[in-house]
């Protein structure tokens, strides 16, 4: 049987790791906090009040998909070797497109019909599928575009364990 070595990393590099994925990927980690204290929030209100609070729950909806759509432009912005102004330009359109999505005319994500959630449902895979994707738009190398997409599930079962 063959045994598996668990190497468990120091404090001090989950620190310089986490420093630095803060640092490569700033739009997502926010968008990543605000759905967690959003959730946090929307959590503890009364069941019967929740019709009151359906923003705090677009505001969760919106956020989950920032957070995928500004980690496919990071990752894009990488592949590309964009400047600096056009990363930031790019992330600015994204905030847009969030901001657009969750004051449009349809009103609450949570309240509407079932193309409503359809339509998210849609944005939400297209925006995961951005991730695969982004870093191989210049040049599509097969291994490399299957290695990378291996690696991502993976880092997701292991996070989802």
């Amino acid at each position: 049987m063959l045994a598996m070595k668990l190497s468990i990393p120091s404090v001090d590099e989950i620190v310089k790791r986490s420093i630095s994925a803060a640092s490569r990927f700033p739009f997502a980690l926010v968008c990543a906090v605000v759905a967690t204290i959003s959730a946090v929030w929307f959590s503890e209100v009364e069941f019967e009040k929740t019709k009151e609070y359906y923003w705090l729950s677009d505001i969760i909806f919106v956020t989950i998909l920032g957070i995928s759509l500004f980690t496919g432009i990071q990752t894009l912005s990488e592949s590309l070797r964009w400047q600096k102004s056009l990363n930031f330009f790019a992330k600015f359109i994204g905030l847009i497109l969030l901001a657009t999505y969750y004051f449009g005319p349809e009103g609450y994500i949570t309240e509407g019909a079932n193309e409503t959630f359809y339509r998210y449902a849609v944005l939400f895979l297209i925006s995961h599928l951005f991730v695969a994707f982004a870093p191989f738009l210049k040049s599509p190398n097969v291994n490399e575009f299957w290695g990378y997409n291996k690696t991502l599930f993976l880092n997701f079962l292991i996070s989802a364990l």
